[in-house]
């Protein structure tokens, strides 16, 4: 014989796996409302016959473990059920239980697993649907209570229709902040590394002396690519080659209003041709696998913004980079935003700019002044550089 029947084993474990019931996730019940419950549903197993069947028994215990009631709890509600011994006891009972469940949304479940109680063995006859009735009338203080019952659960399932639209909504409201915030991360971020670019690449440059070697080229792109820099788009990294040539047009008009700006604007010029030349190979390099071919063609480019300048090579410069660039990186000329004059150049101011800058002794005997201007290109609002 076994040590232990394994019917109480069975008992233990459909105790401690029952799935709880779904008032319970509505609703926390008390211990005497739970224990109501469960007596109701024991007196509708004797409603048909006056005894509870198997199937009948263990329906209410599913009950009664899904409440969280103990084997014990259960079998004691069945006990004080079957006790009553006359209409008085009967009567006064069906009042103290029908007091408990009369609360929103127990009483829904209650008549629920009331009537399947009741019609577990098969169809109820029509004397126990009466007192199903009187149940249920007692349960919804209504005669007609399942009228009632139905119009209340028309009120629940519009009420959760318009509850579940405001959280889909609010979820939608959430899910659109979330991605334009990040959207805006995003963008910030583009913003901050195009912004470091120019600095970033112009200073890492600087270590580098032309020509550049096979080593140099692919060490450049590790490193600045590591950094995230080939982020950056070419049109994004064009424009910054356009901020410093302004940058660098407002310096030669400054250096030229000083007493010393001979040599400093030959030293200006020669620096800004030199550092945008190395910061154009540094494009190449991030947005190419870079050929033998390429490698000569912006060896030379280096070596041409290596060489001393004065004022006559200025206005060509940006020339030499969007050819550089159209060459090695394949893109056509057009649609490069690299601008070889300022349009602030081409009305009045800017021409009397120009006059300013070179109506300069350094420039005397090199070019004449109105010739440069009248083969300046006409100004074309659909020019694209």
């Amino acid at each position: 014989m076994a040590f232990i029947k394994k019917d109480v084993l069975k008992k233990k474990v459909e105790a401690a796996t029952a799935p709880e019931h779904p008032l319970l996730k509505e609703v926390s019940l008390d211990v005497a409302t739970k224990t109501a419950y469960i007596q109701g549903c024991a007196l509708a197993t004797l409603l048909d016959d006056e005894k509870t069947s198997d199937s009948e028994h263990e329906m209410v215990r599913s009950i009664g473990l899904s409440l969280g009631l103990t084997d014990v709890e259960i079998e004691d509600s069945f006990s004080s059920v079957s006790e009553l011994s006359n209409d008085d006891e009967k009567g006064q009972f069906i009042e103290e239980i029908t007091s408990l469940l009369k609360k929103d949304v127990v009483n829904r479940f209650f008549m629920q697993d009331f009537e399947r109680a009741v019609t577990i063995n098969g169809k109820a006859s029509d004397e126990v649907c009466e007192i199903v009735d009187y149940i249920g009338a007692l349960i919804y203080n209504a005669t007609d209570w399942r009228k009632k019952k139905a119009l209340e659960d028309e009120q629940r399932r519009l009420e959760n229709e318009r509850r579940a639209a405001e959280e889909k909504r609010k979820h939608q409201l959430e899910e659109e902040q979330r991605i334009q915030k990040s959207e805006e991360e995003k963008r910030r971020k583009a913003e901050e590394l195009v912004n470091s670019f120019y600095p970033e690449v112009s200073k890492y440059m600087k270590r580098y002396e032309f020509p550049l070697s096979d080593n140099c080229w692919s060490q450049i792109k590790r490193d600045l690519s590591q950094k995230g820099l080939d982020g950056v788009s070419l049109q994004d990294a064009l424009k910054c080659i356009e901020t410093a040539y302004s940058k660098a047009l407002k310096e030669i008009y400054d250096v030229q209003l000083r007493s010393d700006h001979e040599a400093l604007l030959i030293t200006v010029w020669n620096t800004w041709a030199r550092d945008v030349a190395m910061f154009v190979c540094a494009i190449c390099c991030l947005k190419k696998n870079l050929t033998d071919a390429d490698k000569v063609h912006l060896n030379n480019l280096l070596r041409c913004a290596a060489r001393p300048r004065d004022g006559t090579g200025w206005f060509n410069v940006t020339d030499e980079l969007k050819s550089c660039i159209s060459r090695v990186l394949d893109v056509k000329v057009e649609q490069l935003r690299i601008s070889s004059y300022p349009s602030s150049l081409y009305n009045k101011d800017g021409m009397d700019g120009i006059r300013e800058i070179f109506c300069d002794p350094i420039f005397d005997n090199i070019l004449d002044v109105d010739e440069v201007i009248k083969s300046l290109p006409k100004s074309n609002s659909k020019r694209s550089s």
